[in-house]
């Protein structure tokens, strides 16, 4: 019988266990990722094995990988197990930013779209092995892909390759900017012209790196006409480089922002390119609500709107989300740290943004990098509560808080949905008439405008 290692216990590593079973493996689980498995399962075992599987967030340089190279195991991630045992074709959406949301937003397109089941899963937290033998051939799978799960891929290449943007992130898991970016265009890997690659034509880096495709390439666009679907005078275009054809209005989204309307020319030019017709998509298109921990709205407090942004955990998912604010924003930042530098949020925030609230293992870097570019009005709390009671007193009528923290989460809390949830407790127990104490004796929170 084939015996397969898989190193990671959670949802990935119980999909991948499902599946493998499925399969006629005999399955091993170890979930002390950094352990000298040679050490624990001895020389013997590891000859036996014909696979191992990693759960996303191994990184490169773990142990497992040269123990796989030293006796010529075979591995995979847990996506790309579930991807290869698909039945039916895939779509694999990518980049730094607006990968769920987008995701989430093709799935709902291709509601009655002719296709027998619409899938969902990868990053969006539905392992794909989990669902990968119950496929059939005329099924769609929509797929969120992490640079972590392009990291390993190999041999699996999707029917539509979507890649949103490009900028720093994870850089400490990669190693660097170059091999962060060399993982997130693995997604292009395999196709062919019977294949379609999608591309924004804004980003700078993406019209750079993605060469020589061999897929059929569109773009999308909110700046100028392109081959694919773009934005003008407040209508989505689509044109097959020959004729153009109004898709839909802008006003018909519910997600607000201009990434957002990035997002949905992404995810309309997807649906399109899989056959779904115009009406459809005009209906699902102003169905769709948005995602949870993304510039999601919570309540107004005394005539100030909290916004939950938990899941921007890098400096431009931040950025963009400054950017979409309407009013005098204050904004709360701060968390784990992936090895990315912050001046950019300092020097490109917009004259709306008018506190900056810091906490979490990031905050000495952030004061620092604020200093630095002679930010003001910056402000260090110690925990989460201690940051949305300071932020809700330096706010006054029409403000808005903003928690768009640029990092991970995990130094206070076990993911980017704890966090938000956490944030959005708190918000929800303000009262409506609270006084607001002053801060220097409520919280001693340092004024460290320089």
């Amino acid at each position: 019988m084939k015996r397969a290692l898989i190193v990671g216990s959670g949802k990935s590593g119980k999909g991948a266990t499902k599946l493998l079973k499925k399969l006629g493996y005999m399955i091993y689980v170890t979930d002390d990722k950094q352990r000298n498995l040679k050490g624990v399962y001895g020389d013997g075992f590891l000859r036996s094995l014909s696979l191992i599987v990693l759960s996303p967030g191994i990184p490169p340089n773990h142990r497992i990988l040269e123990i796989a190279k030293t006796y010529g195991i075979d591995h995979l991630c847990e996506f790309e197990l579930g991807v290869l045992e698909l039945s039916c074709p895939c779509v694999m959406i990518t980049g730094t930013n607006g990968k769920t949301t987008t995701t989430l937003l093709v799935h709902k397109l291709l509601e009655n779209s002719g296709f027998g089941v619409v899938h969902l899963g990868g990053n969006v937290g539905i392992p794909v092995s989990s669902f990968a033998k119950e496929t059939a051939p005329q099924d769609i799978a929509i797929l969120e892909a992490s640079s972590f799960q392009l990291e390993y891929k190999k041999r699996s290449s999707p029917h539509v390759a979507v890649l949103l943007n490009l900028a720093p992130d994870h850089i400490s898991w990669h190693g660097s900017m170059e091999s962060y970016v060399r993982a997130k265009l693995k997604i292009f890997e395999g196709q062919t012209n019977d294949d379609f690659a999608v591309l924004n034509a804004d980003d700078e880096l993406v019209m750079r790196l993605a060469k020589n495709l061999q897929a059929n390439v569109y773009y999308f666009s909110t700046k100028s006409r392109v081959k694919g679907c773009f934005a003008e005078s407040g209508c989505i275009y689509f044109s097959d480089g020959i004729s153009t054809s109004k898709v839909a209005n802008t006003s018909d989204l519910k997600i607000l922002g201009e990434h957002n309307l990035q997002n949905a020319l992404a995810g309309v030019l997807v649906s399109i390119l899989l056959g779904q017709d115009f009406e459809k998509i005009r209906k699902n298109l102003a169905e769709f609500v948005g995602v949870s921990h993304r510039l999601e709205w919570i309540k107004d407090v005394d005539g100030v709107s909290f916004f939950n942004d938990s899941k921007a955990t890098n400096p431009h998912s931040t950025i963009t989300a400054m950017n979409s604010m309407q009013t005098d924003t204050t904004i709360i930042l701060g968390g784990s740290d992936k090895g990315n530098e912050f001046d950019e949020i300092f020097l490109k925030a917009p004259d709306k943004i008018k506190n900056f609230v810091c906490l979490g293992e990031t905050k000495p870097k952030l004061l620092e990098s604020a200093k630095r570019c002679k930010a003001t009005n910056v402000f260090e709390a110690d925990t989460m509560k201690q940051a949305v009671h300071l932020a809700f007193n330096l706010s006054k009528n029409g403000d808005a808080v903003l928690l768009s923290p640029a990092c991970a989460s995990f130094d206070m809390f076990s993911s980017y949905e704890e966090r938000g949830k956490v944030f959005t407790k708190i918000v929800r127990g303000l009262e409506k008439h609270e006084d607001k104490l002053k801060r220097k004796t409520a919280f001693k929170a340092k004024n460290k405008s320089t």
